[in-house]
């Protein structure tokens, strides 16, 4: 059986890094302004992107991660509500390899409004691009770019996992 199945892996290796709560600001009216989380959204991409070169990840790995990595949080910004700006969003590598390949899995754990996208209702794709709405289809997406996603709410905090496998015989790429 694979290291990969229900024994431990050989070299399982973990990477942490948060992403800080946005400090808001009020304009000469007095209206609150958010912070642009961008710059967070970027550096969080930059960490994944060393985490998983150090960690010998195949690049398209890295690639399918790093998409999915940017939909998630992207979602959280726009969707999450309040909490989800007010506290740090915490993001967990784990790495699991072995003679037959591997598998990384990354956690984001954040305090927004709970939302599970593992049982969410598939959405319709469109036939034709003129029907096609603007937005909307990052869910779908990070669900065609994971091999793997979970979901559980636990002590007021979302935790999303998704995973990508590889084979043993999958080159690194470069990074």
């Amino acid at each position: 059986m694979s290291a990969l199945g229900s024994a431990p892996a050989v070299s399982p290796r973990q990477h942490v890094f948060t992403i800080q709560a946005s400090q808001d600001r009020q304009d000469h009216l007095g209206n609150l302004i958010h912070r642009d989380n961008g710059a967070e959204v970027r550096r969080a991409s930059e960490w994944l992107d060393t985490a998983c070169c150090a960690e010998g990840v195949p690049r398209t790995q890295t690639e399918r991660l790093g998409l999915c990595l940017h939909e998630v949080l992207a979602n959280i910004i726009s969707h999450g509500g309040p909490m989800a700006h007010t506290a740090p969003i915490r993001l967990l590598l784990d790495v699991k390899r072995d003679d037959e390949g591997g598998k990384i899995s990354l956690t984001v754990s954040d305090a927004g409004v709970p939302f599970n996208p593992v049982t969410a209702p598939e959405r319709q794709l469109p036939k034709t691009l003129d029907e096609a709405p603007v937005g909307g289809l990052g869910l779908v997406m990070i669900r065609r770019f994971a091999d793997e996603l979970t979901y559980r709410h636990e002590d007021g905090q979302n935790h999303l996992t998704f995973s990508v496998g590889w084979g043993g015989n999958t080159s690194a790429g470069s990074c």
